[in-house]
Order: C-alpha cells, then structure tokens, then sequence
C-alpha cells in the first residue's frame, strides 16, 4: 500500500510539474499586435495572420480576413501598433478572382515610416477588394520578432 501511494504522489508531483513548465513557456509566447481600420463610424480590430502567409507557404486564414463596409470614393483609416510603426510598414490593395490570383490595385500601395496611421482613399468603382498590411520586404519587427501580416476585404457599398 505505501509503494502504491508513493508511486501515486510521484505521478502526481509529475504531472504538476509538468503543467507548471506548460504554463510558464505559454506565458512566453507574445501575442500577435492586431490593426484597427475605420471607415465612416466603424471600426473593425483585426487579427494578425499565421507568418507563413506572408511568405507565401499557406493561405490566409479566412477567420482573421475581417471585412469593412466602406462607400465608393471615401476615407478609411488604417491604425498600427506604434511598435510597427517604428519599424515601418507597407500597405497595399489588390482585388482576387475566382482561381484565388491577386491583382494589384495600381497606385494603391503606400510605404510608411514613423506614423502610426494612414488614410486612404477608397476606390470608386463597386465590388470588393482586399487590404493588406505587413512589414517591409518581408523585414522583422524590431520588437516582436516576427514576420506577420494583416487583411481586410473592403466591401464597397452603394
């Protein structure tokens, strides 16, 4: 009987100790900084995407794409973390056909150094395209380490 209890603590002081270490390296982990974009009276957060997107190794992950309403020949305000803003970072727009092939939006990519916002004009022909925000040249943030990137489909509205 005390063998077996004495096997029990010792199974039991290892599973503590090993979901102490699981606790401690999660807590190790940052999190991805996520962008705000506004257009009109709302605002969207949106949430970075997996690196690999940005580096072309997978698709973007649909339930982070957020989608803004936006009307033809309006502002939206795009709002980074100062930590990227420092760093620099790049904004483009392109639209994606049906075999899921980018196009770019010509003239409507930025690159912007040492603010944290940027405003952009919105198309004025109708149908939907896409936001992108990233790094430049595929550089990595200073602070977080990381190659990340973010989307949004702007839906224009009639």
């Amino acid at each position: 009987m005390i063998l077996t209890s004495r096997r029990s603590r010792r199974v039991l002081s290892l599973a503590i100790a090993a979901g102490a270490t699981a606790t401690v390296l999660t807590g190790c982990t940052k999190p991805q900084p996520s962008i705000t974009v506004f257009s009109g009276s709302t605002s969207k957060t949106v949430s970075a995407q997996p690196e690999c997107v940005l580096t072309s190794r997978c698709n973007a992950d649909a339930g982070k794409v957020s989608d803004l309403n936006a009307a033809p020949g309006s502002t939206i305000l795009v709002d980074v973390p100062k930590t990227l803003a420092s760093a620099g970072w790049i904004v483009t727009a392109f639209t994606q056909d049906s075999s899921s092939k980018n196009t770019p939006i010509d003239g409507a990519g930025s690159s912007i150094t040492n603010n944290h916002t940027v405003r952009l004009q919105v198309p004025q022909a109708g149908g939907a395209y896409f936001l992108q925000v990233s790094p430049p040249a595929l550089t990595q943030s200073a602070q977080d380490n990381r190659l990340t990137t973010w989307i949004v489909r702007v839906q224009l509205a009639q």
